[in-house]
């Protein structure tokens, strides 16, 4: 495994506290009368995912570029995956199906929820589509299916990585943007083919073909990816750190470009077109490209800022974050009251309880369920190595040496 960069869990911390605060603040403040401020954070999942996605694609081949060339390799990159993110989503989606309780009729879903793959096509089912059939839960899980495309992808990618990356990565980015702008250009036209073939939920906003194709879609979302896949090829090639001055630079750039973004696509007054079917997908990847790339690549206040201990330690817990805080906020919800300043003391108190939860998840759940997979499935060998922390190898006298491993990147890490 490669180097353990701290300020990318980090970044996956961000990535969930994103998604958490935008679902927290719509599913908690009930009230009718938002200002713009509300608008900015309750629609900051668009920029979690975004940012999930990317990251997803630079940390992925950071550590697994080496060996998915091998049939071992890519034996190992599988098994590692399966091990990261099927026990905790199992889980979750039994707990869901018990809570609900959907109908026996809803069921017929079940294998592809299963088999991770609601969103590799768009399939109204009893007037619900595939990726949001069973409750809360599905409305984040998606993703994971999503992911789970990339994954299968991987390989192949790893194998068309052009020479040079710095014209490529700016032509890929004008070619993604201007794909995304003209799928917007023909939204009539795409949701009129989804009434036409899937009836009024098909061509409705929210529960649309269009949608599916722009936002849930891994055919489209596979974009963010190959982004990040890109910048890790980059980073991969340049050894040599950047400047402390070019960290700076780079960073007001990624910053100041995401907030600007984010204002213009959400606030309450409306956002000029293109900026409205950016938000769908890719037009904040550039800028998060560039903020993982100065993580990657320097030490400045802001990568010390991400890589501080609990920051780190909610990344490593972020998966068990993302996934389980609709349960959370769904259980509490019922209980909440609509009073002004009690709303506020509310959200604090399910963002509290998201943290905590997650946290002893992730210790008591995710890890745990990591090795025994991994044992399980990867080599006998190479796994009780691993869990005692040693590596074993041969001295100049034939002895058996024992030595500590180097640091391995944490599975949490590894977005989703």
């Amino acid at each position: 495994m490669k180097s353990f960069l701290p300020a990318l869990t980090g970044l996956r911390f961000v990535a969930a506290f994103s998604v958490i605060i935008s679902h927290s603040l719509l599913w908690v403040f009930r009230s009718d009368d938002h200002g713009p401020i509300f608008s900015f954070f309750s629609s900051l999942s668009a920029l979690g995912m975004t940012l999930f996605f990317v990251l997803s694609g630079f940390v992925i081949h950071h550590n697994y570029s080496d060996i998915v060339g091998t049939k071992s390799g890519l034996r190992k990159f599988f098994v590692a995956r399966f091990a990261r993110l099927y026990p905790l989503y199992f889980l979750a989606l039994a707990t869901e199906l018990v809570i609900r309780r959907p109908p026996v009729d809803d069921l017929i879903a079940l294998p592809f929820y299963l088999t991770l793959t609601q969103t590799w096509l768009y399939l109204p089912i009893l007037g619900k589509p595939l990726a949001s059939q069973f409750g809360s839960m599905t409305s984040v899980s998606w993703s994971i299916s999503t992911e789970v495309f990339f994954y299968l992808s991987f390989p192949a990618l790893c194998l068309v990585l052009p020479r040079r990356l710095v014209p490529s990565i700016i032509s890929f980015c004008a070619l993604a943007l201007a794909a995304v702008i003209i799928a917007g250009l023909y939204r009539a036209q795409l949701e009129t083919f989804g009434l036409d073939t899937w009836g009024d939920l098909g061509g409705v906003w929210l529960t649309g073909f269009y949608r599916w194709l722009l936002y849930f879609s891994p055919y489209s979302r596979i974009l963010e990816f190959i982004l990040g896949v890109l910048v890790s090829a980059l980073v991969q090639r340049t050894p040599k750190p950047i400047t402390k001055m070019q960290a700076l630079y780079l960073s007001v750039v990624a910053i100041a470009g995401t907030i600007a973004l984010q204002w213009e696509m959400f606030e309450v007054h409306g956002s000029p077109w293109p900026l409205l079917v950016l938000h769908l997908n890719f037009g904040f990847a550039p800028f998060v490209a560039i903020m993982i790339f100065v993580c990657a690549k320097n030490q400045n206040a802001l990568t010390r800022l991400l890589s501080v201990r609990p920051i780190v330690l909610l990344g490593e817990a972020s998966y068990s974050m993302y996934l389980t805080h609709p349960i959370i906020v769904g259980v509490v919800q019922p209980h909440l009251k609509k009073h002004g300043a009690a709303e506020l003391i509310q959200m604090l108190g399910c963002l509290a309880a998201i943290a905590g939860v997650s946290l002893l998840s992730w210790r008591l759940i995710e890890m745990p369920a990591r090795r025994i997979i991994r044992r399980m499935l990867d080599d006998p060998y190479n796994a009780s190595s691993r869990d005692r922390g040693l590596n074993h190898v041969s001295n100049s006298r034939g002895r058996v040496a024992h030595l500590p491993t180097e640091r391995p990147v944490p599975a949490a890490q590894d977005r989703p």
